[in-house]
């Protein structure tokens, strides 16, 4: 009986062991953004600039916007160095401001190609109700 008994254990820990070396799925751009890839936390936000910002590498990426009146924020720029582009940054920026207008009590207008495409193509349900079509 115990031969049996080792031999089960044997059998499950090979499947275990088949199951922790397989690759990692790699996640999608979209899914990167959804979990936050932890940036949120460095992300700065300056109400005397009217700006979202994260320093890496002493590099600094940014979302301006513009209060307007009636309670509206005009996210009219994005900018993200060279070497940091195609990794979530603006993404999250402009996440960040999203979370700080419904906060607030905001609407948006994403004059800014970026954030107009973010609003059209990456934007959560809430994220989008907040969006003014111009």
């Amino acid at each position: 009986m115990r031969r049996s008994s080792r031999s089960t254990k044997r059998t499950s820990t090979r499947a275990i062991d088949t199951r922790i070396k397989k690759k990692p799925r790699h996640l999608t751009f979209a899914e990167r953004i959804a979990a936050g890839n932890n940036m949120s936390q460095h992300i700065k936000h300056c109400l005397k600039s009217s700006s979202f910002y994260i320093v890496l590498n002493g590099k600094k990426s940014v979302l301006d916007y513009r209060q307007l009146p009636n309670k509206v924020l005009d996210f009219y720029h994005t900018e993200v160095p060279v070497e940091h582009r195609g990794q979530g940054y603006a993404a999250q920026l402009v996440k960040e401001g999203f979370k700080f207008a419904k906060t607030e009590n905001f609407k948006v207008i994403p004059s800014c190609s970026y954030v107009a495409k973010y609003a059209r193509e990456m934007a959560t349900p809430e994220e989008k109700n907040l969006v003014i079509n111009e």
